[in-house]
């Protein structure tokens, strides 16, 4: 299984094909714009499945999948943590759970 993560640092839709040719199965991309902002038939892979999590459309983290793995946000999620997404990620008959992680500093004031 070949594994990516990258802070793209925003507009991943323009910047998609650097990180694509690596052909990853799971890709984690922090500072991802949202989806909605993406047209998938325009990146050289299309995601099998993907999930979108973020405070605003400009700026999240996007984990997609391009090896036929389904994601599933596990119940266990805890908003307080709002950036550490478990997820139970499934093909056929394999089955795991994942942590999808932006380390970025807190917006509140402690």
């Amino acid at each position: 299984m070949r594994l990516i993560t990258w802070n793209c640092q925003g507009a991943f839709r323009k910047k998609a094909d650097y990180i694509l040719h690596l052909k990853p199965d799971i890709l984690v991309v922090q500072e991802c714009e949202h989806t909605d902002k993406m047209d998938f038939d325009a990146f050289i892979n299309k995601p099998y499945d993907f999930h979108w999590y973020g405070d605003s459309h400009h700026k999240g983290i996007g984990i997609f999948s391009f090896a036929e793995y389904k994601f599933e946000l596990l119940p266990q999620y805890n908003s307080k943590f709002r950036y550490i997404l478990p997820f139970r990620v499934t093909r056929q008959e394999e089955s795991f759970c994942f942590f999808a992680i932006w380390a970025m500093d807190s917006k509140e004031k402690l």
